[in-house]
């Protein structure tokens, strides 16, 4: 050090002020490479309009800090919003996280919207040597609304430290004893689209357009397909004859346009429409319909919300994009009934279950139409 300011000077002219502010610069650089306390921001970059709740423990129970983020705090309802959960802890000390997902499942808000977990980080060393857990979900809603979420809670247990624990405010409490940590909740708004602002006069206007027959490929294992399934149930059904030496079971299958006519027919008699039970009709011609194409299509309707089923729908390239429309248009008005109490009439109703029939109607119709075109082909082949 001595030998560099030395030719420093001589360099500088002696200058004892340019001296000192090398001396200084060099200071500076020599703490700033010494300082390895990380940057935290305070946001996740990716998260818009975030609303943030943090909550940290109290003196003597350990060092934990809890951080619930919610982005963004307003959106439209059909896009999904990002729960971010963050928790820092002493090491040594036990965190265990309550599922979001499982909060949501539990409180007042479980049919308008739903939450999936899509990233988990548990005990993370951090450079300071604290523990970091990160959990990340994915709300989706169901219906428009203001929504009031449930903050982001854990259960932690910390250790006392070993040396001087009687007098340490840390032995005030047992070790093993666990502690609850929580934030307050936030409030997010899912704005209505104009597709959600329609009344049920006006989806009952919108008009059905016929459907469209569409052109299918058939293979080899259209024929071969059928005749390999008869021979594996016949051959089942003989080994279980000759295993239990008794008449099998014979187990009646009801095709699904036929359970969903016979379905359709109750409720036409139990007149729940003219009865001013709006809302029970509403559910069950929308569980007849879910029901009809769990039936036919071999898809779980019934377990899925609205916008699950339509996801699906879309990949399937079973439903063309008319019969993916009324499936739209029918389950939104049913949800508009059944969540959001909106008031509909017979009117109403009568659209509903003339909808309900014609799509019915129509899938059996194209149905039959396979079915003779194959019997057809047999009997020429025969």
């Amino acid at each position: 050090m001595r030998v560099w300011s030395s030719q420093f000077l001589m360099r500088t002219g002696g200058s004892k002020r340019a001296a000192y502010c090398a001396v200084a610069i060099l200071a500076m650089l020599i703490v700033q490479a010494c300082d390895k306390t990380p940057v935290k921001n305070d946001t996740d970059p990716q998260l818009d309009r975030p609303l943030v709740r943090t909550a940290e423990s109290e003196l003597g129970s350990g060092s934990v800090s809890l951080r619930f983020i919610v982005a963004p705090g307003d959106l439209p309802y059909q896009e999904k919003a990002t729960v971010l959960v963050e928790v820092e802890a002493d090491a040594g000390t036990v965190v265990t996280m309550e599922n979001y997902s499982d909060a949501i499942r539990g409180g007042d808000h479980r049919f308008e919207l739903s939450a999936k977990e899509i990233e988990r980080k548990e005990t993370v060393p951090q450079p300071d040597g604290r523990l970091a857990w990160t959990y990340r979900y994915e709300l989706s809603f169901v219906l428009p609304g203001e929504y009031e979420l449930p903050g982001a809670a854990v259960t932690y247990v910390t250790t006392p430290p070993t040396s001087d624990a009687e007098n340490s405010e840390a032995a005030e409490s047992p070790a093993g004893e666990p502690k609850s940590l929580s934030t307050e909740g936030v409030t997010v708004i899912a704005e209505a689209t104009a597709a959600a602002a329609m009344t049920p006069e006006q989806l009952a206007q919108i008009e059905v357009l016929p459907p469209v027959e569409m052109e299918e490929k058939r293979s080899i294992w259209v024929w071969l397909g059928p005749l390999l399934a008869i021979l594996a149930i016949a051959v089942v059904v003989f080994l279980l004859r000759r295993a239990r030496k008794a008449k099998p079971e014979v187990i009646v299958v009801i095709p699904a346009h036929e359970w969903a006519d016979k379905a359709i027919a109750r409720l036409v008699s139990e007149d729940l429409a003219g009865r001013g039970l709006i809302q029970e009709f509403h559910y069950r011609i929308s569980d007849i319909l879910r029901g009809y194409i769990e039936r036919r299509y071999a898809v779980l309707a019934r377990e899925m919300t609205t916008e699950e089923f339509l996801e699906a729908a879309t990949r399937d390239a079973r439903f063309d994009d008319i019969a993916r429309g009324e499936l739209d248009q029918f389950l939104r008005a049913c949800d508009l009934v059944k969540y959001a109490k909106h008031q509909a009439t017979t009117d109403d109703a009568e659209s509903l279950l003339k909808t309900t029939r014609g799509f019915i109607a129509r899938t059996r119709e194209r149905i039959a139409a396979i079915a003779g075109a194959d019997a057809s082909n047999e009997g020429r082949a025969a």
